[in-house]
């Protein structure tokens, strides 16, 4: 099974390969647009949902055109919630009053929702989901910037039950906190999809 993750960032391919690995598609061989030459969708719009498709879509659209096969496209973009709140799409501004200590007090939690596309090899989105990881805010005493690092927030967020930052964690560590939040809603929608492509045959 060929599948590829519709990212140019590697450590966002890594976590998510991580991810799908661990919850039904360890048999697979993954890409990223990186390794097919591929440029990334320059912007995206509306939900994280809406996002994850579109980012999940442009890739399909460059493959097809290319006459490149695939059996499954995942797009995938991220957000942030305080706990009642809404999800906010702009993750850019979060993170910088995150940093600068005005949005979060330490000890407050933080939600990442991340959004995942699954696109059929017919250039076809065939499930749109969103899965919830919550993180504790354990201030920003180093004074990280954006601009320091690509995930500047892995040094100020730790697992609700940990005192150690994301960054400090091991990646078996951090790989099995998100799947403790996680692992349900992808194993579903990952069988799912296996589900319908075997029907097709």
């Amino acid at each position: 099974m060929k599948i590829i993750v519709a990212t140019q960032n590697q450590d966002k391919f890594k976590i998510i390969q991580s991810l799908l690995s661990s919850t039904g598609l360890s048999e697979a061989e993954y890409l990223n647009l990186k390794d097919l030459n591929i440029e990334s969708q320059a912007e995206e719009t509306g939900s994280l949902i809406n996002r994850a498709e579109q980012k999940a879509l442009f890739a399909a659209q460059n493959l097809i055109k290319n006459n490149i096969s695939f059996d499954l496209i995942v797009g995938a973009d991220d957000g942030m919630k305080l706990e009642g709140k809404d999800t906010d799409e702009n993750s850019k501004e979060i993170t910088e009053n995150i940093l600068s200590n005005n949005l979060l007090k330490v000890g407050e939690n933080l939600i990442i929702v991340r959004a995942f596309a699954f696109v059929n090899s017919k250039g076809e989105v065939a499930q749109s989901f969103e899965t919830e990881i919550p993180f504790k805010f354990i201030g920003n005493s180093k004074g990280i910037t954006s601009q320091e690092f690509k995930y500047p927030l892995s040094y100020v967020l730790a697992p609700i039950d940990k005192e150690l930052s994301v960054k400090e964690l091991s990646e078996d560590e951090s790989l099995n906190y998100y799947l403790e939040y996680c692992r349900q809603s992808l194993e579903e929608n990952i069988n799912t999809y296996l589900k319908t492509l075997n029907e097709a045959i």
